[in-house]
């Protein structure tokens, strides 16, 4: 089934599943300005609540610099309270923003969400 679209593309859903210490939001879609706040209010309650939040983006097709941002606020937030965020990416676009723009150098990026949980510290 494909995603929802409207006519500037395809919407952002987001999912959030917890288990003891963990937090997983997959994210799916085009992650755009428009999505920020709702993204940026989601990821900041998990990284305050929870020791590892992982922000799968799998599903994601686009990702925009407003959003990038909300990434590195939550990776901030995390840190502070000594709790982590991990990146999964496996889209070759997505890959490419990170790594042009520096911020997957900042952060812990895993190719899957297996990967992702399984790694220590």
């Amino acid at each position: 089934m494909d995603p929802p679209r409207t006519r500037s593309g395809v919407l952002l859903t987001t999912s959030t599943s917890r288990r003891r210490n963990r937090t997983v939001v997959r994210v799916d879609g085009e992650a755009r300005a428009r999505d920020a706040g709702r993204l940026e209010a989601e990821l900041l309650a998990a990284c305050g609540t929870t020791k590892l939040v992982v922000l799968d983006f799998t599903g994601l097709t686009f990702l925009g610099g407003k959003v990038l941002t909300v990434v590195l606020a939550a990776h901030e937030a995390a840190s502070t309270r000594g709790h982590q965020l991990r990146l999964v990416v496996d889209s070759p676009a997505v890959s490419a923003v990170l790594r042009v723009s520096g911020v997957g150098a900042l952060l812990a990026v895993f190719g899957s969400l297996r990967d992702a949980l399984a790694a220590t510290g």
